[in-house]
């Protein structure tokens, strides 16, 4: 029995890769059709949209969120970063299941996830990794990995371009980076001066990432800087916990909503993530040892069984 639980599982990681690798959902991504869709929408009194990070590509603590944000009239959600990290495979069958969404989803491009998918494969399946969009009088701006020091300074002209004759004519501005900014401890991941300078001459009302496992506010003249990148996975430090943040806006006022997440994840769930994230790498990179072992089992099985069916007689 516990033999033939091994090679089942073993099966069952097979057919789950081959599922994650078909299309993600028609709305998840940066791509401009779907951008198109928000800028097109008819005028609201008040909108919300969702953000969260680290999510550890996908877990039971995830799911649960996605399940409260489809409850709610959110209408986008935005990824802030380590979503997949070594579990790739495992975070599209995710995207294209449990986590699904019934509102566009976008996708902050962190570095350090850079290894594990590259920024060619990240813009097939997600579109640009710098984006920008209007809806409903308000300006919104993704900006991926390259902005972070040691990188190239094209996000930093992207932002600006984007944020030029910004002024009145939005209501607000939102900018989604991948590191944390002001809220890191760790200098190096502080933004640069150019993109100070851009905040504060911009009059951005906020600047969120989610590379960062935790919670945290900060208001820094007109700016508030968010850190959500506790969505599921490990948290940072003593104190953190997993979350969501639902941001809603109205005529006259932004409200933030901290959603929390249980932190304990069953064990039906670890065992699926276990699969992508653990043993799939493994038998890849271990192909005749796996068969080798797998043999092993068929024999021992078939002993077994024969031994069984002497006893019997």
């Amino acid at each position: 029995m516990f033999l033939a639980a091994i090679i089942g599982f073993e099966i069952f990681v097979a057919l789950a890769i081959r599922k994650s690798r078909g299309p993600l959902p028609p709305l998840v991504g940066n791509f401009a059709e779907i951008r198109a869709g928000l800028v097109e929408a008819p005028p609201k009194e008040e909108f919300s949209f969702a953000l969260f990070g680290g999510t550890a590509g996908g877990t039971a603590r995830f799911d649960l969120l996605a399940r409260k944000l489809r409850q709610q009239p959110v209408d986008f959600a935005v990824h802030l970063g380590d979503g997949y990290a070594k579990s790739y495979p495992y975070w599209r069958a995710q995207l294209r299941g449990d986590l699904a969404l019934p509102f566009p989803l976008f996708f902050v491009e962190p570095s350090d996830e850079l290894d594990a998918l590259s920024r060619a494969r990240f813009e097939e399946d997600f579109g640009p990794s710098r984006f920008s969009f209007v809806y409903q009088e308000c300006l919104f701006v993704g900006l991926g990995s390259q902005l972070e020091p040691g990188g190239t300074l094209a996000g930093v002209s992207f932002l600006e371009e984007v944020l030029q004759g910004a002024g009145p004519r939005y209501r607000h501005i939102f900018v989604f980076l991948p590191a944390p900014t002001q809220l890191s401890a760790a200098p190096k991941k502080a933004e640069s001066a150019q993109l100070q300078a851009l905040f504060s001459r911009y009059k951005v009302d906020y600047v969120i990432s989610g590379q960062d496992h935790g919670y945290a506010r900060l208001q820094k003249e007109e700016t508030a800087y968010l850190l959500s990148g506790a969505g599921g996975g490990a948290v940072g430090s003593y104190g953190q916990f997993d979350h969501g943040l639902v941001l809603t806006v109205g005529r006259d006022f932004i409200s933030e909503t901290v959603m929390p997440l249980p932190a304990a994840t069953p064990l039906k769930k670890r065992l699926h993530r276990f699969a992508f994230v653990e043993l799939y790498p493994w038998l890849v990179q271990n192909r005749a040892l796996a068969f080798l072992g797998n043999l092993v089992l068929l024999l021992l099985g078939l002993v077994t069984i024969r031994s069984l069916r002497d006893r019997s007689r």
